[in-house]
C-alpha cells in the first residue's frame, strides 16, 4: 500500500481520499478495475477525480506500452533459447530444428 499512497500523494490527491483508497484497499493493482462508479465514492470531489482518473488512465497506458515494448523486444531472444532447448533435447530431429530455424525471426 506504500506505493499507492506515495503515487497519490505525487499526483497531488488529499490526505482525506487517499485515507478513503486505505479505507477500501484499493492499490496500485486495483487500478484498473476502478469505474468511474467507484471513483466517485472514492474522490467525492469533481476536480481531484479527474485529476484522479486522468492519471490512472495514464499510468495504464504506460504500462501496457512498456509490456509491448518488452514483448516485442524479446521475441528473437526466446526465439533462439527455443532453437537451442531444441537442440539439446537427443529425441529432436535435424529437421525439426532446420524448421523452426526457417521460420523463427533470430537472424
Amino acid at each position: 500500500m506504500d506505493e499507492t499512497v506515495l503515487l497519490l500523494r505525487k499526483w497531488s490527491i488529499s490526505e482525506e481520499i487517499i485515507k478513503n483508497f486505505l479505507d477500501n484497499d484499493i492499490s496500485i493493482e486495483n487500478f484498473k478495475d476502478l469505474t468511474d462508479t467507484y471513483l466517485k465514492e472514492l474522490c467525492p470531489h469533481i476536480g481531484q477525480r479527474i485529476i484522479l482518473r486522468n492519471n490512472i488512465q495514464d499510468l495504464l497506458e504506460s504500462v501496457a506500452t512498456t509490456e509491448a515494448l518488452s514483448e516485442t523486444q524479446f521475441t528473437p531472444i526466446m526465439n533462439h533459447i527455443r532453437l537451442l532447448e531444441l537442440t539439446k533435447k537427443s529425441q529432436e530431429t535435424v529437421s525439426q530444428v532446420f524448421q523452426f530455424w526457417m521460420t523463427s525471426q533470430i537472424f
